[in-house]
């Protein structure tokens, strides 16, 4: 199992090869201030992509290796099946991406870890990672901020030359091995490059195409066992998240829950997201979590643990409610939130300042408590 945490870090990498090209909306950068340091199934066919033909890997250059493997399939899940040990089969979607920078999330189905790229036009290099992460957030935009929890790697570099090798922070030791490597999967026919990637005694050879990225890995352990991955299909649908959701019940004495389907598609806001759900629960009687005009202006996992979210004016001005209901109705945005984050403390402030109403009044960096000893059973 040792060997294994070199084997998924290498094979979740290299998928940064998908989605460099796509731009969209950011999250909003949360004030200075307010923290600590603040479908379709693609295939050969309907890609367009003439599978017959062979990529000219001899006329690339240094400077195009980038644009060279930028693909066209925005907001998709690329799906990959494999043998040899559980965690070979996964799936990876760009949740995130700007001009210089990718975030992807990588499940296996023991476990989802969140990787962010940085690309030039001559290298690909992952700068962070972030294990166990199942909620949505941004961290390209806080990257200065972040400490990653395994050292960079480097993916691939130019020139795309037979014998061009490179050492990664990392400590591994990759080498280009092939422009023309043949391989056969389920997702078509090519000829690959192939880079071989040395780390203590294990190796690891992967399989790179024009315009897809990488669509195959082997992983070779020191005993000869080999676990092997490649792309099955690459299906245009949004991420989806299963998010537990808390409102006050029809006397408003107590708090039910019920569960939500988000969806994102790459660059989705994830304040924007949450918002438009809070509006509309589907169980809930009432009007809404919270009103319909009120915004989330910022919404943050913080390095101190807690989330920080911040609200429009909207929510004390459209809550129209009794202390007692009031009260429900933040403790069940503070249960919902909390819950998604996966924490036990969430900073609410409404404009920037603390919260306040007529009945309850919070003071500066004070924090609201996933609580839910009101919750009916």
């Amino acid at each position: 199992m040792k060997r294994l945490t070199h084997l998924l870090p290498l094979l979740a990498s290299s998928m940064l090869l998908f989605g460099c090209g796509m731009l969209g909306a950011q999250e909003d950068v949360p004030p200075a201030d307010t923290a600590e340091t603040s479908s379709e199934s693609v295939d050969t066919t309907d890609t367009g992509a003439d599978t017959s033909d062979t990529t000219d890997t001899s006329k690339n250059e240094p400077e195009d290796l980038v644009e060279y493997y930028k693909p066209h399939y925005p907001d998709h899940r690329y799906e990959f099946v494999g043998e040899g040990n559980e965690f070979a089969s996964y799936w990876m979607y760009p949740q995130y991406v700007t001009d210089t920078h990718i975030q992807f999330a990588m499940n296996n189905g023991g476990t989802q870890t969140v990787r962010v790229y940085e690309y030039t036009e001559n290298e690909l290099r992952e700068v962070f990672v972030r294990n166990e992460t199942y909620f949505r957030e941004n961290f390209i935009e806080r990257l200065d901020q972040l400490e990653s929890e395994q050292p960079e790697e480097i993916i691939l570099q130019g020139p795309l030359e037979v014998g061009h090798s490179w050492e990664s922070p990392s400590g591994s030791v990759s080498e280009i091995t092939d422009l023309r490597a043949p391989v056969d999967i389920l997702f078509g026919s090519f000829e690959a490059v192939e880079v071989t990637t040395t780390r203590d005694d294990t190796t690891t050879r992967q399989y790179f195409v024009h315009e897809i990225g990488l669509i195959k890995s082997e992983f070779e352990n020191a005993d000869g066992s080999i676990v092997t991955s490649e792309l099955e299909r690459a299906i245009e649908e949004p991420e989806t998240q299963t998010i537990q959701v808390y409102y006050p019940d029809d006397q408003a004495l107590g708090l039910d829950t019920s569960q939500m389907e988000l969806s994102f598609q790459t660059n989705d806001v994830t304040r924007e997201v949450l918002a438009a759900a809070l509006k509309d629960i589907p169980d809930y009687t009432g009007d809404g979590l919270i009103g319909p005009n009120v915004t989330i202006n910022y919404l943050y996992l913080n390095e101190d643990g807690r989330v920080y979210v911040d609200f429009s004016r909207e929510l004390v001005e459209e809550m129209n409610a009794g202390s007692g209901t009031e009260m429900l109705i933040l403790q069940a945005i503070v249960n919902t939130i909390g819950e998604y984050y996966g924490v036990e403390e969430v900073v609410l402030t409404v404009e920037g300042n603390p919260y306040e109403s007529g009945h309850i009044l919070m003071e500066a960096g004070q924090a609201f408590e996933v609580d839910h000893s009101q919750v009916n059973e």
